[in-house]
């Protein structure tokens, strides 16, 4: 049996987000060896430090309103976040970039590293 590998692209970005955590990061790596590295964005930090307000509708759309300059550049998108996260997070974003995600990954790893971030991605079934 052949083993199945995800495809990351280079210049892909990375949404993780939790009840607690939020984290953009972009792929500098190739396809087949992604190499992530956080993205700076002042907003979306102060987004990720309001822990007490969860994964609240009005939280959520502060994170997508955050993001939407960088989903206009129509970069490959992969959003990773626990079920909850996830369907709030997808009902939010707008359909141009909803257009461009690439995979959904329904798995906490906001807590995960870059590097280790990066080799779960890309073991993670296509």
């Amino acid at each position: 049996m052949q083993e199945e590998w995800m495809l990351v692209p280079d210049g892909a970005l990375v949404l993780l987000l939790d009840g607690v955590n939020v984290q953009l990061l972009r792929n500098r790596g190739s396809d087949v060896g992604p190499d992530l590295e956080a993205v700076r964005n002042d907003t979306l930090r102060q987004c990720g430090t309001r822990a007490d307000r969860g994964d609240t509708p009005s939280r959520v759309r502060e994170v997508v309103d955050a993001l939407d300059p960088l989903f206009a550049g129509g970069m490959p998108l992969i959003l990773v976040a626990p079920p909850d996260s996830l369907g709030a997070l997808t009902s939010e974003l707008p359909l141009a970039a909803r257009r461009h995600v690439i995979a959904e990954i329904v798995k906490n790893l906001a807590h995960c590293p870059p590097h280790e971030l990066a080799e779960r991605l890309h073991r993670a079934a296509a």
